[in-house]
Parts: structure tokens; C-alpha cells; sequence
């Protein structure tokens, strides 16, 4: 049969400081493991303390909002009564004028494509101060067409 308690008169050698403990004392281990539950409960309780505070907080500030939103309805009711708006009357149209431009839905106009190109010259865009262009020569046909 297994002993569970020391022989009489047994001290432990390790009472003030124990290999298996972290070299903490058996004494102040023991003791700290009696009032853990007692340590528990004082942190429930602070837990609920300040949970009832919290709401109590919450619910001032919802107080507070709401006040402050019906003082802000006040004010801005009464700021609009002093104040005129800026807002421009509509323009009155005369009864004979239109609108400029086509019609709402009406196809938009295009100039009409050539029906001959002479030629197509592709010309690469000038990049910064690299590429200058010589000037080129008008046409006579070109210079007709512009005069006439």
C-alpha cells in the first residue's frame, strides 16, 4: 500500500526553495493557490462594476446625441430664417427664342469625306527639341483649291 502522507516528523529540505517549482517557496506556492479563488471572484466583481459603468456611460452619450441633434435641427431652423438663400431666379426665356443646336435626338453633322485622296503621308509626332520638320512646298492644285 502507497503512503499518501510524509512519515512523522518529515521536513522537506526544499521548503524555501524547490527544484520542481522554479526555486519559488512551497510555503508562498501554497498560499497563492488558497486565494486564487479568492483573487477570482474580487475580478469578477470589478468586471461587473465596471460593466455597469460602461453602460451607464453609453447611455449618457446617447442622451447627449440626441440633444445635441435637436439643438442642431434648432439652430440651423433658425440660421435659414435669417438668412436669404443665394439662389439665383430661372432665367425667363422669351416666347419666340430657341435653344441653339439641333433638336434633342436629332442625328449630329458631320463634314462629308472627300471622295479622292491623292496620297496619305504618315508623319511621326515630334518628340521634344529632337525632330524638326523641313517646311514643305504647296501644291499649285492646293493653293486653287484654297483660293477658289
Amino acid at each position: 500500500m502507497r503512503r499518501v502522507y510524509p512519515p512523522h516528523g518529515f521536513t522537506c529540505p526544499y521548503t524555501d526553495n524547490c527544484p520542481h517549482l522554479d526555486e519559488l517557496s512551497t510555503t508562498w506556492v501554497f498560499e497563492n493557490y488558497q486565494r486564487a479563488d479568492e483573487v477570482y471572484h474580487e475580478h469578477l466583481e470589478i468586471i461587473d462594476i465596471l460593466r455597469a459603468d460602461l453602460d451607464a456611460a453609453q447611455k449618457q452619450i446617447r442622451a447627449l446625441e440626441k440633444a445635441h441633434a435637436e439643438l442642431q435641427a434648432k439652430h440651423t431652423a433658425l440660421h435659414r430664417k435669417q438668412f436669404k438663400t443665394n439662389k439665383k431666379p430661372a432665367a425667363e426665356v422669351p416666347a419666340g427664342a430657341r435653344k441653339r443646336g439641333a433638336p434633342i435626338g436629332h442625328p449630329g453633322w458631320f463634314r462629308v469625306p472627300p471622295s479622292h485622296v491623292d496620297r496619305t503621308v504618315y508623319v511621326p509626332a515630334p518628340i521634344a527639341g529632337q525632330i524638326t520638320l523641313p517646311p514643305q512646298k504647296q501644291s499649285v492644285s492646293m493653293s486653287r483649291k484654297i483660293l477658289s
